[in-house]
């Protein structure tokens, strides 16, 4: 009986050895791979995505390979691994910019009981290959080749300046984070019509460049004055380099222009004064297009179209006529109603003036030069007058703000600009009715460090304003065959307070720049390196705004 017992427990025991071996080896046969992606920053080029396997699994299960798919769409297979890593190369140009989402299939075998054969996981990659898109509308370039013609005063003196703008071309080229070119140039034709963006060079890994764009084009001015024609020609070359983020998503438009004073930001308008005055006077206006003169009721009247006040243009017409006595009467035509008559009479005509007495540094090493105008001010805007004239003898310029019959609030603007052999600085004053104080020394502690000897040009400003963009501008001039000027001018637009990587002289030396401008830009000699920064004096009077370096 004893023998009987001892019998059926080790039947029992070797049932109990055997399930839980049979449970162990199933748990074992059921344990598949688990795939995990190597993380990414993001795709460019021939690209690799790299599959990681983990986890244990009966020897007789194995992956016969992984495929990775774009939808429905085979990128690339893989059979091998190395420790477990497989790799999937293939050309990321063929997916869209962006974030794309992409899944690995891996294909199993050696087991026939699964319920699945393969493994499947799904994952985000972003693709940057190119820069955002630039798209230049049909007809742009021709736009670009116009003549345009201006009246010198009274339409009637037979005094104008012609220009002619021809042979215009724009191309575009790569430059990395320090200045040098990184791609071929290519022309407008290959982006006219439908946004394209530019390819980044799978060698480059990083998200920030420069987008300089490169346009070409001859100017000719004929102005004719008191019978005298003088032709001048000149060959402009540009440079202009935007500091880009090549995931951004606003791209870089050209279209075609409406001309600032279209149709529906004219407005027809009036002035008149006494015809008794007309021998006298001499008139100084603005007309958009011709104009009528025309005797009636004992009055000249002038009827032309002029800018109406708008956002658009912050520059405003005028009508300003002086008398042989230096008497006066100035009119801001934009802010007269449209089709409406300002008529000036005689008592209108003052010599009234605010004035402002600049006496010139005499000194060799500095000098000094000014530019000054008018604002008037309302709560929605700024608009600018020309409503300061000025006298100059040997010593001093005298500026005369002019009264303005229709408008009130008359804000007067000088501008100073000192130069010396190492630098260039703006100093822009404002302030009421002239005089104002024009003390304020110029402004030249933005600049910690210049190294003249350098080819690299390191400026910082001391200046912590959000969002603040700078720009340096680099000119060229050289007088060529035929007194044409030809003119070469860089700027470069950067987005933070500093800008010690960029090396400008490389961006301007390089060879596939020289290909299009200066065969021999490398011995041009730099004039001016500027850094300009807006509004940035906590005193509203004194607005320090532009600096140069001289080199």
């Amino acid at each position: 009986m004893n023998f009987i017992k001892s019998e059926l427990f080790l039947v029992l025991c070797l049932f109990c050895l055997l399930n839980s071996c049979a449970t162990k080896e199933e748990e074992h046969f059921n344990s598949i791979p688990k795939l995990s992606i190597q993380e990414i920053d993001f795709l460019r080029g021939n690209s690799v995505i790299k599959i990681n396997t983990s986890g244990s699994w009966k020897n007789s299960l194995r992956i016969k390979e992984i495929e990775l798919f774009n939808g429905t769409e085979s990128l690339g297979k893989q059979s091998k691994n190395i420790s477990g890593i497989y790799s999937i190369p293939f050309d990321s140009k063929i997916l869209p910019e962006g974030i794309n989402q992409l899944t690995a299939v891996a294909i199993l075998e050696g087991v026939s009981s699964l319920k699945e054969n393969s493994i499947t996981i799904d994952f985000d990659v972003e693709v940057d290959n190119y820069i955002p898109n630039i798209f230049i509308e049909n007809g742009y370039i021709e736009s670009k080749n116009r003549s345009n013609k201006f009246s010198l005063g009274d339409k009637s003196s037979g005094n104008y300046v012609e220009t002619f703008i021809s042979n215009y071309t724009i191309n575009f080229v790569l430059l990395n984070k320090y200045g040098d070119v990184i791609s071929e140039v290519s022309p407008s034709k290959s982006f006219v019509g439908t946004p394209k963006g530019l390819l980044i060079p799978e060698k480059s890994t990083d998200r920030n460049f420069f987008l300089s764009t490169l346009t070409h084009y001859l100017i000719k001015t004929k102005r004719v004055f008191n019978g005298e024609t003088i032709t001048t020609s000149e060959v402009i070359e540009n440079i202009d380099s935007k500091e880009i983020v090549s995931n951004a998503v606003v791209g870089f438009n050209y279209e075609i222009k409406k001309p600032k004073t279209d149709l529906n930001d004219l407005i027809t308008v009036t002035v008149g004064y006494p015809l008794e005055l007309d021998k006298e006077v001499e008139n100084d206006f603005n007309s958009i297009g011709d104009f009528t003169k025309e005797e009636k009721y004992n009055h000249v009247y002038y009827t032309m179209k002029v800018k109406k006040r708008s956002a658009k243009d912050k520059w405003l017409n005028h009508f300003y006529s002086k008398r042989e006595d230096g008497s006066y009467a100035f009119i801001v035509t934009s802010l007269i109603n449209n089709q409406d008559t300002l008529v000036i009479k005689k008592s209108d005509y003052t010599m009234n003036t605010s004035s402002q007495i600049i006496t010139f540094n005499n000194s060799s090493s500095l000098s000094e030069m000014y530019t000054y105008y008018g604002q008037i001010s309302s709560e929605l805007d700024t608009f600018n007058i020309g409503n300061i004239v000025s006298s100059i003898n040997n010593k001093n310029m005298i500026l005369s703000g002019l009264k303005v019959l229709n408008a009130t609030y008359i804000k007067s603007i000088i501008t100073k600009t000192c130069t010396s052999n190492n630098f260039i600085s703006k100093v822009r004053y404002n302030g009421g009715k002239l005089p104002i104080d024009i003390s304020k020394e110029p402004y030249l502690d933005n600049v910690n460090t210049i190294d003249y000897n350098s080819t690299k040009v390191s400026s910082k400003l001391n200046i912590d304003k959000k969002n603040l963009n700078s720009q340096i501008t680099i000119n060229f001039e050289n007088k060529e065959e035929g007194n044409v000027v030809h003119k070469l001018s860089h700027k470069i637009e950067y987005h933070d307070n500093t800008l010690s990587d960029f090396n400008y002289r490389t961006a301007l030396e390089n060879t596939s720049l020289n290909k299009l401008y200066f065969d021999d830009l490398k011995s041009r000699q730099v004039t001016g390196i500027t850094t300009v920064t807006e509004a940035l004096a906590s005193d509203p009077n004194y607005i320090y705004y532009d600096y140069y370096l001289k080199l």
